[in-house]
């Protein structure tokens, strides 16, 4: 989907998608989530290093939805 076919929605539309989150900051945690609640069928978070070394607070990391959110 291009930025031209999301305009006409309010929002980028995931519903049914997989979905790729680039980053392990707080930020990423929320684009996560909101992908999930927004019904995309799988979102993956890809960062560099290991989640203990991932910028993000813990609390976000851990607030990460286990089903459908991987890592």
């Amino acid at each position: 989907m291009g930025l031209a076919a999301s305009a006409q929605e309010p929002y980028v539309n995931t519903a049914g998608l997989n979905v790729v989150v680039l980053g392990g900051g707080d930020t990423a945690m929320d684009c996560v989530r909101t992908a999930l609640r927004h019904g995309a069928r799988q979102v993956t978070c890809a960062y560099r290093r290991d989640e203990a070394n991932m910028p993000g607070s813990k609390k976000e990391v851990k607030k990460r939805p286990r089903r459908g959110g991987a890592l």
